[in-house]
């Protein structure tokens, strides 16, 4: 069945009275916070975004990086309008996006889905954001880079909602089978989609803690072998728009962030995915 359902675009109450979701204003928490925004604005701008020294391959001898995408053992996809009869289950319009493949892209239907996110923003009240629950965005970020969600979340941290999204509503394992030489570029094009989505959905309805963890899946993605320029600036627009969603919000965002900063660039990932 085809929906555009309340569960990718719930409008949640926001409710900034939240512990950890107020002002910071002590002394030593400014000056931690400010130390952390210059640890992250040096971070993003040195080449150890892109070359880190755990959990590593090789690419041409020169840098090394991480290896997320295509991590799964297969992938699949709609390759032409009449494999959407193959369909089960409930999907939303940008589920059924990012089931596409490159010869089946529904630009059409993305163009819509942002000109829809878009004017919702401007109709939205200032006590409701129209953005997609943290869950679908974590599971739509992991299904377009091919990966698990284990994969890209700091160690020890688990998602159930976002794993039976994927697996209940994005896996459609009666559609045709993406070539191991066609994945990583679908990949990149898929990811390149949700990340100018997140560009400019309203997410104030996510905590602190929620657009955190969206923002290290993110650097997370962009340290893989296969990330490239447009990856990387589409990406600097979402997590601007993440870290901008609330002013109420945005250094308690800051502060959640701090605390898994360290773990973007290794322990997240097992031996077993790399080559």
């Amino acid at each position: 069945m085809f929906e555009d359902s309340r569960d990718s675009y719930a409008l949640n109450a926001l409710d900034d009275s939240r512990p950890g979701t107020s002002e910071r204003n002590s002394p030593a928490e400014f000056k931690n916070l400010k130390r952390t925004i210059k640890c992250a604005r040096e971070f993003m701008a040195s080449d150890a975004f892109r070359t880190i020294s755990n959990d590593k391959v090789t690419v041409n001898g020169d840098r090394e990086m991480l290896s997320i995408f295509c991590t799964t053992s297969h992938h699949h996809a709609l390759t032409c309008a009449e494999d959407r009869t193959l369909l089960t289950g409930c999907v939303c319009s940008m589920d059924l996006v990012l089931m596409g493949s490159r010869s089946y892209a529904m630009q059409d239907l993305y163009g819509r889905i942002l000109k829809n996110v878009v004017k919702a923003r401007r109709n939205t009240s200032e006590l409701s954001g129209v953005g997609p629950a943290m869950h679908v965005c974590l599971a739509w970020l992991c299904h377009a880079a091919q990966c698990r969600v284990s994969d890209v979340v700091p160690g020890g941290e688990i998602f159930p909602d976002a794993e039976r999204y994927i697996r209940e509503r994005l896996e459609q394992s009666r559609l045709p089978l993406v070539l191991d030489s066609d994945r990583a570029e679908l990949a990149v094009f898929q990811l390149c989609r949700v990340l100018d989505l997140l560009a400019v959905c309203d997410l104030r309805s996510q905590s602190p803690v929620d657009r955190s963890i969206l923002i290290f899946v993110i650097c997370r993605l962009l340290l893989d072998k296969n990330s490239c320029c447009a990856v990387q600036n589409r990406a600097s627009l979402a997590i601007e728009n993440i870290l901008n969603a609330s002013s109420l919000t945005k250094r308690a965002t800051l502060v959640e962030f701090s605390n898994i900063f360290s773990l973007i660039s290794g322990t997240c990932l097992w031996p077993s995915h790399f080559h």
